[in-house]
């Protein structure tokens, strides 16, 4: 039921050259993502770096483990492509898988027909 405690144990922070300076402007500010969820009220990625000792230090002190930043190109990225470019296309609302496969999904004729329709109208 602890707020920070969720937010600490569910967020990763981000790394995409591992300097966390031109981290933070590449990722709109949000490669310190602990920091950000923690206080989100802040409205610069710099404190957000500056406040990243400050929350792996509470967390150090309540017994939390401090996961250390996950890598945009060959931890996070392949995983958002295994999910959202390779998982199987669900109808929006019921969730029912419409296809079995990435293969059947991109060689069926209805989504192009769909297509083509909407753009004639």
């Amino acid at each position: 039921d602890d707020w920070g405690k969720f937010q600490l144990m569910n967020c990763l922070d981000l790394t995409i050259t591992g300097n966390p300076w031109v981290d933070v402007f590449l990722s709109a500010g949000l490669s310190p993502h602990r920091a950000h969820h923690i206080f989100p009220y802040q409205r610069s990625g710099w404190a957000n770096i500056y406040s990243t000792d400050f929350v792996r230090a509470s967390a150090e002190k309540f017994g939390y483990r401090w996961e250390p930043p996950r890598s945009l190109q060959f931890s996070r990225l392949p995983s958002i492509f295994k999910a959202y470019i390779m998982g199987p296309l669900a109808h929006p609302l019921s969730r029912r898988v419409m296809y079995d496969s990435f293969i059947e999904e991109h060689c069926d004729w209805q989504p192009y027909w769909h297509m083509v329709k909407y753009i004639v109208k």
